[in-house]
């Protein structure tokens, strides 16, 4: 029974690394655009902007590429679960203020206006990453490399399918009330 909880545990440290690595890659690509939506969200001074976009971009980029490499899992599960609430958390105080047209910054090229559903997916992803840090396959288990990353990488491929599904019906919702 444990083992089958450390591959769940895997499987979903590999799924969130996976994610944060290509979140925060895509930010250094649109550095300015990420820089600009962090403005935005109207929760930091503009002098702190800067900084505070590059730490987030190293964050997510040394976070997701450790969960994926098995390295130190269980700081770098929690260290994802702590980043998921706070982005979860500026989303809701964001809308909680009636700004809903800002875009999440998420990822490049899908442009997602915040929602309260895209509040409630990073909350899910935080319990997932929390609920995974106990526990982690060895790097060297065959297991972890057999069946935990390709059950991430399923896992990855469903997020970016519900991403895109959720951008459409906010690019539809926004076309209708335009109408």
């Amino acid at each position: 029974m444990n083992g089958a909880i450390d591959l769940v545990a895997t499987a979903l440290q590999v799924g969130i690394g996976a994610l944060l690595a290509t979140s925060g890659i895509g930010k250094v690509t649109t550095w300015h655009e990420f820089k600009g939506t962090l403005d935005a969200y109207r929760l930091l001074p503009s002098a702190l902007v800067r900084p505070a976009a590059a730490a987030i971009i190293a964050a997510e980029i040394t976070t997701g590429f450790a969960l994926v490499a098995g390295w130190e899992t269980g700081f770098f599960a929690l260290a994802a679960c702590a980043m998921f609430a706070c982005f979860g958390v500026a989303m809701a105080l964001n809308l909680a203020r009636g700004r809903r047209f800002i875009d999440c910054g998420c990822f490049r090229g899908v442009r997602q206006p915040l929602e309260w559903r895209l509040v409630a997916r990073n909350a899910v992803l935080a319990l997932a990453a929390f609920a995974s840090s106990n526990t982690s396959l060895a790097t060297d288990d065959p297991q972890r490399w057999i069946q935990a990353v390709p059950a991430a990488a399923t896992l990855v491929v469903i997020y970016f399918a519900l991403n895109a599904v959720w951008a459409l019906d906010a690019s539809r919702t926004a076309a209708f009330k335009r109408s």
